[in-house]
């Protein structure tokens, strides 16, 4: 890094100390039951939420309009994008009677990818169930696929899944009907890229009776849940198949090769996927992947989150926002609730810990940092008493630096809450100290020239002078028994840890960083319950817009 920007970056670390509070996000109530929905009705309930990268977030809602047959709507900001009732492309008279999933069909341009169900128009149930992105069909019940890969004759049968990318494409998981296979219901995973006219060119990524890319066993069926499947920018594609060998039935796959089967290797030295059925995952622009399965052995810890084959999260873990309490489970069973991964690595999932309050053992989590728990208290002052962890019930935009969420307030309103977390990724490495406690450091703000950044620490060892160590470049180097994440390139020794083991700075971004430039920074001090006499935050990288 050149010595001006060393000099201008150092002047970010200038820092004045701030009475922030324990992290530096807090949720932002953007819809509540009883609210208005586009001017047109009230909000009654929330079905699911997504959220892009401009930070719209969008909402599935019913509401109180008068017509039951027009009532449910979806939203982005609070304006309408679609409503039940509302005309359909083809056939004529034909409208929208529902649709399917909201989350993974989100994109920039504000185009939905999503599956339909029509009525009117001389629809029945045979052939009222379509596949759009955008104003592009592609695919509608009864209809010939002519998709090649599929059997002569072969026709779309059930809209299961649609993703988009903000590159034009779309992933299809469907039934359909082979006539050379009367009585049989078979599946497909169908790819569709779009050209600038609007035309959709598909390619078989799995087919019943086919072997997959990655392996030479036939396909049975592929996983139907909303989070099972992901597309992200540049044709990355994740899904779980049900293959034909019983031994090993069920396997991850991302762009066409095997990541993870039932039975084979985990990221846990000595055990093995027990299963991967139900597992939910996501996929970046990147190709980097995220999965939770389940490992043979001890059933207390059997259930892990993994990020392209390394372990990010497991049962009976001690993550470094809620120590020192445990990880007793990853969402509802089986499914363990919705996981997304941002282009910026975050991963995104919910968890429930050991702490002995009941009222806040739950919350949302970016890699190990807590960023929405139950208890937690909104802008508007609102208590958050407790969140959706079902399909369509909390989401990541791409960048991985928004999460939106479906809540339950203390006043009994349904509401959606938006938690801006900046450009911020926690990258673990924590050294528990005293208590057994590990040091919480987390970053705010958007590292963009005279806006203000904040670093903020919390579980230290009360009254400890600790160093701060930044780094224009990443380390991972093993130091005093844990992890020195940070290269040191600057050091700043010496800073008071209060008396409750807290610690926070804050300035403005000075003007000159490079845009997408990483910074690197972790907290050290001496403590004579930590191991070989030290502990250690969590690191942190933030990048500049």
């Amino acid at each position: 890094m050149p010595l001006n920007h060393q000099i201008t970056l150092a002047a970010v670390l200038a820092l004045v100390p701030t009475a922030q509070g324990d992290d530096l996000t807090t949720p932002q109530v953007v819809l509540r039951e009883g609210g208005s929905v586009a001017g047109t009705a009230d909000m009654t309930a929330v079905f699911g939420v997504s959220i892009d990268d401009q930070k719209r977030w969008y909402a599935d809602v019913d509401t109180d309009f008068p017509n039951i047959d027009e009532d449910r709507f979806i939203v982005r900001n609070g304006d309408l994008v679609a409503r039940e009732g509302m005309s359909a492309a083809s056939p004529p008279n034909a409208t929208v009677g529902a649709w399917g999933e909201l989350d993974g069909g989100v994109t920039e341009s504000g185009a939905l990818a999503w599956n339909i169900f029509l009525d009117g128009g001389g629809t029945t149930a045979a052939d009222d169930d379509l596949a759009y992105f955008g104003d592009t069909l592609l695919a509608r019940e009864g209809d010939l696929a002519n998709v090649p890969g599929f059997g002569a004759g072969t026709t779309w049968n059930g809209m299961v899944s649609v993703k988009a990318s903000d590159d034009g494409r779309a992933l299809l998981v469907a039934t359909i009907r082979d006539p050379t296979q009367p009585g049989l219901l078979e599946w497909a995973a169908v790819l569709f890229t779009l050209d600038g006219a609007g035309a959709a060119t598909p390619e078989v990524l799995a087919v019943t009776g086919a072997a997959p890319a990655g392996t030479s066993d036939l396909l049975v069926a592929l996983e139907s849940g909303e989070a099972q499947s992901a597309l992200a920018d540049g044709g990355h594609v994740m899904f779980t198949a049900h293959l034909d060998d019983p031994s090993a039935p069920f396997a991850i796959f991302v762009d066409g090769a095997i990541v993870a089967r039932d039975g084979g290797p985990s990221p846990v030295p000595g055990r093995n996927w027990a299963s991967v059925k139900n597992a939910e995952l996501d996929v970046n622009a990147h190709g980097s992947w995220v999965a939770i399965g389940t490992l043979a052995g001890d059933t207390s810890d059997n259930l892990l989150i993994t990020v392209d084959g390394t372990v990010l999260a497991q049962e009976d873990d001690v993550l470094a926002s809620i120590s020192p309490h445990v990880i007793e489970k990853f969402g509802p069973l089986p499914n363990a609730g919705p996981i997304h991964i941002g282009d910026n690595g975050n991963v995104l999932f919910n968890a429930e810990w050991s702490d002995p309050d009941g009222s806040a053992n739950r919350g949302l989590f970016l890699n190990d940092r807590l960023v929405m728990r139950t208890g937690d208290v909104t802008t508007s002052g609102d208590v958050i008493v407790d969140f959706s962890d079902m399909a369509g019930g909390y989401a990541l935009n791409d960048s991985g630096e928004a999460v939106v969420a479906r809540v339950l307030l203390a006043d009994g309103d349904v509401a959606i809450v938006v938690i801006d977390v900046g450009p911020w990724v926690s990258l673990g490495r924590g050294l528990a100290g005293t208590s057994g406690l590990i040091p919480y450091l987390v970053g705010g703000g958007t590292l963009a020239a005279g806006e203000p950044v904040a670093l903020s620490m919390n579980n230290a060892r009360p009254g400890v002078a600790t160093t701060l160590v930044v780094g224009f470049s990443k380390a991972a180097a093993p130091f005093k028994g844990g992890i020195l994440v940070p290269a040191p390139d600057i050091l700043f020794a010496g800073l008071p840890v209060d008396g409750t083991g807290h610690l926070a700075f804050s300035a403005p971004m000075p003007a000159g960083a490079p845009s997408g430039f990483d910074l690197y920074f972790q907290f050290w001090h001496p403590d004579p319950q930590g191991y070989a006499l030290f502990a250690a935050s969590n690191a942190i990288v933030g990048t500049t817009p």
